[in-house]
C-alpha cells in the first residue's frame, strides 16, 4: 500500500506556494478558453495544453506525497520541461490574438495570458528544484529555505554502485573481535546490559524510508520520526531509532532522508 504524506507539501512553504500558484494559473486559462469557446473561437491546440498542464500538476502533487522525487525526477524534469514549451507557445498564441480581438472576447485572451504567465514562472521553479544536482548552490539554498526539506536528484544506492556514477561505499559496523578464552569462572547470573551509545545529536526524517532486506545494517521510519546520531560522517549515517512500541533498533540510515534538528 502506497503511504500517502501530505505533509510534503503542506510542511513546505515553496512547494504550496507553487502548487497554489500552478492551480490558479490553470483555472485562468481554462476560464480564458471556455469564453473563447462560447464565442465560437477555434482555439486549435488549446484545450490539449490545458488538459498536459492539469495532469502535469497532479503529477507533482503525487511524486512529492509519495516520497518518490529521486525515483522519477529525470522523467518529471522532462515532462515539465515539455509543459515550459507549450505555454509559450500558447502564450505567444494569446498575445497575438488578443491585440486583434473583438471586445467581447478580449477577456478570454486576457485569462489565458494571465494564467500563461503565472505558469511558466512555476514551471521554471520546478525546473531549477527537480533539475539541480544537489551539490549545486540553487539545491543547497532550497534545502534552507523555510520549511523546505532537503531534495536529494541522485538519491542513495542500495549497494556499493551509487546512481551517480560514483562509488560510494556503506559503513559497516562490525562487532569487536572475541578474546582468547581464558579460565572459566563461575559467576552469579545477571541480566545483560547493552551498552548505549551517546547522542551526538538528533534528526528528523523527511521522508520515509524503507530498509533493504538484503542488508540487515539498514533501518525503516517513517516520515516526521526523530532519530538520535551516533556518527554522521560520510553519507550513510549510524542512527539510533526508538520505534513507537518502545523497540530500540540501531543501524544505519541514508543521510539525504534526515535533518539535524538543534
Amino acid at each position: 500500500m502506497v503511504h500517502l504524506d501530505f505533509s510534503a507539501i503542506f510542511g513546505n512553504v515553496l512547494h504550496l506556494a507553487a502548487l497554489g500558484f500552478a492551480l490558479l494559473a490553470w483555472f485562468l486559462s481554462f476560464i480564458g478558453a471556455c469564453i473563447l469557446a462560447s464565442k465560437t473561437i477555434w482555439l486549435g491546440q488549446h484545450a490539449f495544453f490545458t488538459i498536459y498542464d492539469l495532469v502535469l500538476i497532479a503529477a507533482v502533487v503525487a511524486v512529492l506525497v509519495t516520497g518518490t522525487i529521486q525515483s522519477y525526477r529525470i522523467v518529471l524534469t522532462t515532462f515539465v520541461a515539455i509543459g515550459f514549451v507549450f505555454v509559450v507557445a500558447r502564450l505567444d498564441f494569446s498575445v497575438f490574438n488578443g491585440q486583434h480581438a473583438a471586445n467581447n472576447v478580449v477577456s478570454g485572451f486576457n485569462m489565458i495570458t494571465a494564467g500563461d504567465v503565472i505558469l511558466s514562472f512555476v514551471l521554471l521553479y520546478w525546473l531549477v528544484v527537480f533539475g539541480s544536482d544537489e551539490s549545486s548552490p540553487v539545491a543547497k539554498a532550497a534545502a534552507n529555505g523555510p520549511g523546505m526539506p532537503a531534495i536529494s536528484v541522485s538519491g542513495f544506492p542500495r549497494g556499493n554502485n551509487g546512481g551517480d556514477g560514483q562509488n560510494v561505499q556503506k559503513q559497516q559496523f562490525q562487532p569487536a573481535p572475541v578474546p582468547a578464552p581464558g579460565p572459566v569462572v563461575m559467576m552469579p547470573p545477571q541480566q545483560p546490559t547493552p551498552p548505549v551509545s551517546p547522542a551526538l545529536a538528533k534528526a528528523r526524517a523527511i521522508y520515509p524510508y524503507t530498509a533493504n532486506p538484503d542488508d540487515p545494517n539498514e533501518i525503516s521510519f517513517s516520515n516526521g520520526e526523530i532519530l538520535d546520531v551516533l556518527d554522521s560522517s560520510g553519507r550513510w549515517w549510524h542512527v539510533r531509532y526508538t520505534k513507537p512500541d518502545g523497540t530500540v533498533v540501531v543501524g544505519i540510515a541514508p543521510s539525504n532522508y534526515l535533518q539535524k534538528i538543534d
